[in-house]
């Protein structure tokens, strides 16, 4: 397969799980807060439904992905990881290393696969909490309270695990990206 292709495909997953996936999560959760939400969601299920609304939706989650992006960062890069980890970082000399076409593929490569991944377990973690309430507030289970706490216990798992495997990712792409620039 031609390399420049394998790049593009390589990147563009990174797009989808980095934004799209989180932001389409998003979408379904705001329907969970905005009933008239769930009607423009049932015109795909009509034959109504159209690649023009179906571009729309994934537009608008990738909007809510990119914006998701931004909560990430400040909640993540500029707290979390900072607090858990020494980050170094980049200088102007490691940016100058990136002209060299080895270097720069090899931080595409670590951006490819562990930045992405930071960004989509940060995205969808900062979505969780919101799921969780808006499941709550739609009672979308018939709530008593063996119920509620099983509940509530396997959405507090799914978090601290999702916000771990965003830390261990970041972790891993700050380690690796360090040793490049060594």
């Amino acid at each position: 397969m031609n390399e420049s292709v394998t790049q593009y495909a390589s990147t563009l997953f990174g797009y989808i799980i980095g934004y799209l996936l989180p932001g389409l999560f998003a979408l379904i959760t705001i329907s969970m807060w905005f009933p008239n939400a769930i009607e423009v969601y049932k015109v795909f299920e009509t034959a109504n439904s159209t690649t023009g609304i179906f571009l729309l939706a994934i537009l608008f989650a990738l909007m809510l992905g990119i914006e998701l992006t931004a909560f990430r960062f400040v909640f993540y890069d500029c707290f979390l990881c900072k607090l858990f980890f020494k980050i170094d970082d980049f200088n102007n000399a490691d940016v100058k290393q990136l002209a060299d076409e080895k270097q720069l593929k090899a931080f595409k490569y670590l951006v490819d696969q562990h930045y992405k991944y930071h960004e989509f377990w940060g995205n969808v973690s900062i979505v969780i909490p919101v799921f969780f309430c808006g499941t709550l507030h739609v009672k979308l289970i018939a709530w008593n309270t063996c119920s509620f706490v099983i509940y509530a216990s396997v959405m507090l798992a799914i978090f601290i695990v999702t916000v771990f495997a965003a830390l261990n990712a970041y972790h891993k792409y700050v380690k690796r990206t360090n040793a490049l620039f060594q």
